[in-house]
């Protein structure tokens, strides 16, 4: 499949000859897997500074054939294509049997992140009827869901459990007053509480693992213990430092390469952590981020990004933010200390929502801030997650 890669990208108007010819390889000297397994990862996480370098893609994308362009934190501007189901999930619905007459409650968010489109288009390509309703507005999401008789449900887990806990205060049962049978995941881990809810009530789900840059990499089905890698994709699980392969059962980060006319991709350091099931087959699922960065209600965090929003708060001395999760949803709570003379009750009364707009405009997640009176030393870790605490 490898060759498939290399001949896909040199065929491309992209810059990625380029790139490699810069670090002293070239694409059409790669003849064997461990060839092209000594090609240097491009990480993920130094998408943003080449980006900037060369706006808006640095050159990896044929530009002529993008039809939309999202922002994910970093910033990072990922290109969507013309094709029907460009991020190819479309092929993982089929698992669960999603068709023309389901109606897919769509939960994920439109706004800059392509998480919505990318499951908008998996279902539209199999003919079903979608409700995009974006993220939120728990209440009235419940009665669509009556409504319209919602069948397939497409979003986060936690949300999911929020939904139907709301449904069953006003009365709405599954298999009653709500039509639900189907769920399609990602961005989060389903537990065994999850499951046992989802079991009683005879929902069928999948759970997805991808990336707005790949697209479909990976999914498990209902009882299974781990991801089933997606046909057409290259992937490896490779040291973070060296970039080289490892054996099976070591923890390495996710190494993808694609082909696209579009993003081709090639020896693509995903920034997730993972480790082999069955070799070339299946994987562990996402393990954790090689880098300090961390996934919050389905968007990743990154602690330099929230470093410098809360730098540009000038009332705050010192803060430490702690990821939590707490009544089935992940809570980001952001402690801080202020700065001396700054006033207490105007901070509480004024300043705090103006800081939760902006922190969330930044990180694109909503935080809790608190007024701390803990001096928290700058040697310190910034951002905790505590979730396995």
């Amino acid at each position: 499949m490898w060759r498939d890669m290399i001949r896909n990208v040199l065929q491309t108007k992209t810059g990625w000859q380029a790139h490699y010819i810069a670090q002293g390889y070239d694409l059409r000297d790669v003849d064997s897997r461990d060839s092209f397994s000594r090609l240097p990862v491009l990480k993920k996480q130094d998408l943003p500074k080449l980006q900037r370098q060369s706006l808006p893609f640095a050159e990896f994308v044929q530009t002529d054939e993008v039809a939309r362009i999202f922002v994910s934190p970093g910033p990072i501007y990922d290109p969507q294509g013309e094709d029907e189901d460009y991020w190819r999930f479309g092929p993982l619905l089929d698992k669960i049997g999603v068709q023309h007459q389901d109606v897919v409650q769509n939960t994920f968010s439109y706004h800059l992140s392509p998480a919505g489109f990318m499951f908008d288009q998996a279902a539209r390509s199999r003919g079903a009827k979608v409700i995009p309703a974006g993220t939120g507005h728990t209440n009235l999401q419940v009665d669509v869901m009556r409504d319209l008789q919602t069948t397939v449900y497409s979003g986060t887990p936690s949300f999911l459990m929020h939904l139907l806990q709301k449904a069953e205060e006003k009365g709405y049962r599954v298999g009653r007053e709500l039509a639900l049978q189907k769920a399609v995941f990602t961005a989060e881990t389903v537990t065994r509480e999850m499951e046992a809810i989802l079991n009683e009530r005879g929902i069928q789900y999948i759970d997805t693992y991808g990336t707005a840059d790949v697209g479909a990499i990976a999914y498990r089905l209902q009882g299974e213990n781990h991801f089933n890698v997606t046909e057409d994709i290259f992937l490896q699980i490779c040291d973070p430092d060296t970039g080289l392969e490892l054996t099976e059962g070591e923890v390495g980060e996710v190494v993808i390469s694609l082909s696209s006319q579009v993003y081709p991709l090639i020896r693509f350091g995903t920034g997730d952590l993972s480790r082999w099931v069955v070799k070339d087959k299946a994987i562990a699922g996402m393990l954790g981020r090689v880098a300090d960065s961390y996934k919050v209600k389905g968007m990743f965090v990154h602690a330099q990004q929230l470093d410098e929003v809360m730098n540009s708060i000038r009332e705050v001395e010192t803060y430490q933010a702690q990821i939590q999760h707490e009544g089935g949803q992940d809570v980001l709570r952001i402690h801080v200390t202020l700065a001396g003379g700054v006033p207490l009750e105007h901070v509480e009364t004024h300043l705090l929502p103006q800081w939760t707009r902006h922190v969330k405009e930044h990180i694109r997640v909503t935080p809790t801030i608190h007024i701390s009176e803990q001096h928290h030393e700058p040697e310190r870790d910034k951002l905790v997650d505590m979730r396995e605490a």
